[in-house]
């Protein structure tokens, strides 16, 4: 009996053992959040994959383009392979070119398109990889798909509490390469919800409290009314291609929890003409690249996106800690060093965590420089002069709904930036408010590691 006792124990703790961490087990695949769990990839097909892939990069190691081959592969006979919007490829279309014949919202309703590249003190503290196209906030607006395709995943969110409306995400696939998505759709058009059951029980009810997902394969039509959009005064507006890789992020693999953010293109190269020309007529940007910039990581110099030593990097982890009684959000240990999303000779430094500057991020820089693009590791100590901006619309005739669209640096300094390179990978970086450079000298024990 004891012999028998003393095996069980022995098989018990074998099989504890061997159980897979959690840490090596494949994450849940969310965008913002979603109630709804992701399909994953069986262990075996994710080997053949990249299998397949590490082939074909041998067969071309030779001949690296501008934009490498595509990430994701399609398989006739594996139904598991996921799209980069987390959606089953299955029954996807191959199709050799996708055109939006269609603009979601009629141009005499739209008042501006703005570019991809935008920076705010939440969410955005690294640059927005979708373009805003504007509406008046008093009105409804119809909301239209812009190429033949399926709605592949739908997204119902909580009410904000400043916005009193529905806010729907509502995502697209318009080809096995080209996918897309529309945010805040306010109002579902009853023929779509009439066309699956699924979709129209999503919509029945209250708003949830936390967001709702549903995974469904609902065709569209060129044109086709997917909706209304109202109060928000913005429909978002991202674009997908797989067959395009975004040279400017030093190590995709840290943003791999939105897979879809190294292929997020400007959206208007696929419009159909007079449309591209009608939509870039409503861009307020007026530089090439004309559909703004969201990868600006230069190795070897301070350019581009750094993320918080131990943050977990883009999408941040548990460990991040704490701030002001709830777990910090996921951009509280992003750091940027870019451009302006309209103006491109204007310098943005945009920071994730609560300095003490009452003045929120993104800053400008004072005298507009220097370049973080010419800073490399054998500068050494650098400060930047933080100042706030400055709105210039009404100079430049421009009328935009809830914020300014240009914007220039001032010479209001809320603080200083000392930042260093310690390697070409690694920074060192301390912020001090309401001082400027001439008060702060070195580093102290508050000093923060960032990495790319």
């Amino acid at each position: 009996m004891k012999t028998f006792i003393s095996i069980l124990v022995v098989l018990f703790l074998l099989i504890g053992c061997i159980q897979k961490p959690a840490e090596e087990q494949l994450p849940e695949q969310i965008l913002e959040k979603s109630e709804t769990k992701e399909p994953v990839i069986p262990e075996e097909t994710k080997e053949k994959i990249e299998s397949e892939e590490n082939s074909e990069v041998n067969k071309n190691q030779d001949s690296v383009k501008e934009y490498e081959t595509k990430d994701y592969e399609v398989s006739q006979s594996n139904n598991y392979v996921q799209s980069p919007i987390f959606t089953f490829l299955n029954g996807c279309e191959e199709k050799d070119k996708v055109e939006f014949a269609s603009i979601p919202i009629d141009i005499k309703d739209i008042n501006l398109v703005e570019p991809q590249g935008e920076l705010t003190n939440s969410g955005h503290v690294t640059p927005g990889d979708h373009i805003g196209i504007q509406y008046d906030p008093k009105t409804k607006v119809d909301v239209r798909a812009m190429a033949d395709g399926y709605i592949v995943r739908v997204e119902r969110q909580p009410r904000w509490s400043f916005v009193d409306a529905e806010n729907y995400h509502v995502y697209f696939e318009y080809s096995c390469k080209m996918f897309g998505s529309f945010v805040h759709v306010t109002e579902i058009d009853p023929e779509i919800l009439e066309a699956n059951a699924e979709f129209k029980q999503l919509a029945s009810g209250k708003a949830p409290k936390d967001t709702k997902s549903i995974y469904i394969r609902l065709p569209v039509k060129t044109g086709q009314l997917i909706g209304k959009a109202e109060t928000f005064g913005l429909l978002g507006m991202l674009t997908v291609d797989t067959d395009v890789v975004l040279k400017g992020f030093s190590v995709p693999d840290h943003y791999s929890e939105e897979p879809w953010k190294t292929h997020a293109v400007p959206p208007f190269d696929y419009f159909t003409e007079p449309l591209k020309t009608q939509l870039l007529e409503k861009n307020p940007r007026k530089k090439e690249p004309l559909g703004g910039k969201i990868d600006f990581d230069v190795n070897g110099t301070l350019s581009g996106t750094w993320f918080l030593e131990g943050s977990g990097y883009y999408r941040g982890n548990e460990e991040a800690g704490y701030c002001d009684g709830y777990l910090c959000p996921y951009w509280n240990g992003h750091l940027s060093f870019v451009r302006d999303f309209v103006d491109p000779d204007e310098i943005r430094i945009s920071i994730g965590y609560k300095t003490g500057i009452d003045y929120l991020t993104p800053y400008g820089v004072k005298n507009n420089g220097p370049a973080p693009e010419s800073i490399g590791v054998e500068d050494g100590l650098v400060k930047y002069n933080l100042v706030e901006l400055e709105g210039k619309d009404s100079e430049y005739g421009i009328e935009s709904y809830g914020k300014q669209m240009i914007t220039k640096h001032t010479d209001n300094v809320v603080g200083v930036m000392l930042v260093q390179m310690l390697d070409n990978q690694t920074i060192k970086v301390e912020i001090f408010p309401d001082k400027d450079s001439s008060k702060a000298n070195s580093f102290t024990g508050s000093a923060k590691t960032y990495a790319r």
